[in-house]
């Protein structure tokens, strides 16, 4: 009897993990239907970007922050896959403020009114690598890295951010100074993604992406936009963007 209780239950287990696992299937290549081949998103080498940004102090309270009198500026950002960076900051008036260059080994900034230089340790590098992307082109490249890695789990529908959405829950191991979940949120009426979270004992952050328009056959957020506690703390919005330009090593090179 207990062999036969313990087959029925392995089989009824398997066979929901197996439904769990087509539903999320399905959902996923509605994303990719609407943004962009999985093909396409793994031919993506090089992007430029400039972006506005409008940001508060992240070491102040989320009641303490103010979006427009705080402070705004720009970027410019040179990637090479797989990670490769050079990030530009200027003040509003084209003031480079600082320079942050990222390679596969070692990672340092400078900042000029300061004239200060900084190496960042290894598990700086590779978070600063992982949670800056979802800045930029939005999150569909990590959502595709964990879904052919099998680190993500469909939690089912929800009420996210004023919108309907499927639910995943990523894997966020890569990232040394993650100790909650990485939630992606996809609206059910467009199948793109609409927010992400990161949620832990010590931090609740969310961020909205809007203003899709499509990029050499991508869909990108032109505009995403970041809270604290539910209170608006940063803002980037594309300018400019290109795809799979040719990039000079000199760009990346560690000063």
């Amino acid at each position: 009897m207990f062999k036969i209780i313990f087959s029925l239950l392995f089989v009824f287990t398997f066979s929901l993990a197996q439904a769990q696992r087509s539903e999320l299937d399905s959902i996923v290549k509605l994303h990719f239907d609407k943004v962009g081949s999985i093909d396409k998103w793994k031919s993506l080498k090089t992007y430029y970007l400039q972006q506005s940004r409008f940001f508060a102090p992240i070491h102040r309270s989320p009641d303490e922050r103010s979006l427009g009198d705080i402070s705004s500026g720009y970027k410019k950002t040179y990637h090479k896959n797989p990670n490769f960076d050079r990030t530009e900051f200027y003040e509003d008036d084209g003031t480079l403020s600082s320079t942050h260059i990222f390679t596969n080994k070692e990672a340092k900034r400078f900042i000029y009114s300061h004239m200060e230089e900084r190496i960042y340790p290894e598990e700086v590098r590779k978070a600063i690598l992982i949670t800056r992307s979802l800045h930029r082109l939005g999150p569909t490249l990590r959502l595709l890295k964990a879904y052919e890695e099998k680190k993500i789990k469909y939690n089912g529908l929800v009420d996210a951010y004023g919108k309907p959405c499927h639910m995943f829950i990523l894997s966020d191991e890569e990232n040394p100074y993650s100790n909650g979940d990485f939630i992606v949120y996809i609206d059910t009426t467009t199948n793109l993604i609409h927010a992400t979270a990161i949620t832990s004992p010590f931090t609740t952050k969310h961020k909205l992406y809007t203003d899709y328009q499509e990029v050499d056959g991508l869909m990108i957020p032109y505009k995403n936009s970041s809270y604290d506690k539910g209170i608006l703390f940063e803002e980037y919005v594309i300018q400019e963007v290109k795809i799979n330009v040719k990039m000079n090593d000199y760009l990346f090179k560690v000063w």
